[in-house]
């Protein structure tokens, strides 16, 4: 029902990591059967470089390098705007909104964080509780942290032409043009992050067009934390809120085994380390909806 793709992004002009290739190679090594895409804003430069690296084209044979697909108008000029090669450049950002664009126009799958490593075959996909309506069209990864569950945009599996990824293009895009977009109805509607902290100081003293084309460009930290909201961890707690669903109905949308999913270990040794780089990648759900950003 998963569509049997792996998605990777690389934007700007910094060197892959070997790092990064590895985990991707790991993957496909794990998971034969899936087609293995990396999803570049310069895909030939990316390629003769990794060339000049000593890679063998056998070896990036395994890897689909290649141009993102055409996306919706207002995802194109978001993601145009933060990849500009400006001082105001904001990847983080593009990679947020380019992996819900590729995940929707490119047949769903898997995406994952270059960072991220697999320790084994992922399986048959599924969520960790079957719910009565079927299968989500749309599953994240999440962890147990600290007796708190803590979701994160690391890993997204949609299914082709998942509603869902709609919902959070048009959550994620609407700010770009100073509005919002609640994807929640109902009782379920207003309970978003960026809704909530944009009531709040500083931000209730300007527009949503203020917040992101002044404040996010020249205040670093506005910048971290508006993308965490927008289109990073926020957007995606903002999803699961907009479901409508109780704490304890709320894994029939998340993925099953997480421990599946990890990091290269930063020792010498190169192994595995179980869980999600902690740096500004997490949300944690609860109702009291407190971050850890």
């Amino acid at each position: 029902m998963y569509p049997e793709i792996a998605h990777y992004i690389w934007l700007g002009n910094a060197e892959i990591s070997t790092n990064a290739i590895s985990n991707m190679i790991h993957f496909k090594s794990n998971n034969p059967s899936y087609k293995v895409n990396l999803w570049s804003d310069s895909p030939n430069r990316l390629m003769n470089n990794l060339i000049e690296r000593g890679y063998s084209k056998e070896l990036l044979n395994k890897i689909n390098i290649q141009a993102p697909p055409e996306l919706p108008h207002m995802l194109n000029l978001a993601i145009n705007r933060e990849s500009r090669n400006t001082p105001y450049a904001n990847y983080a950002a593009a990679s947020d909104l380019l992996r819900l664009g590729v995940l929707k126009k490119a047949g769903g799958g898997i995406y994952m964080d270059v960072d991220v490593m697999i320790n084994s075959s992922l399986g048959k996909i599924t969520s960790q509780r079957v719910s009565s309506t079927g299968p989500s069209d749309l599953l994240i990864h999440n962890e147990l942290w600290e007796g708190r569950q803590r979701v994160s945009n690391a890993v997204i599996v949609a299914r082709e032409n998942s509603t869902s990824l709609d919902k959070m293009i048009s959550y994620a895009t609407a700010p770009y043009s100073g509005k919002l977009y609640d994807m929640g109805i109902g009782r379920a509607a207003g309970k978003d992050w960026l809704s909530k902290k944009l009531q709040s100081s500083p931000y209730n003293r300007v527009s949503v067009d203020d917040v992101m084309w002044s404040l996010k460009r020249v205040k670093p930290e506005v910048r971290r934390e508006i993308t965490m909201l927008v289109s990073g961890p926020g957007m995606i707690d903002s999803w699961v809120q907009a479901s409508g669903l109780s704490a304890r109905l709320q894994p029939s949308k998340f993925l099953a085994s997480p421990e599946k999913f990890g990091q290269r270990a930063s020792d010498a040794l190169g192994g595995w380390s179980r869980g999600m780089n902690g740096d500004g990648t997490w949300v944690s759900l609860s109702g009291k909806r407190r971050a850890s950003l």
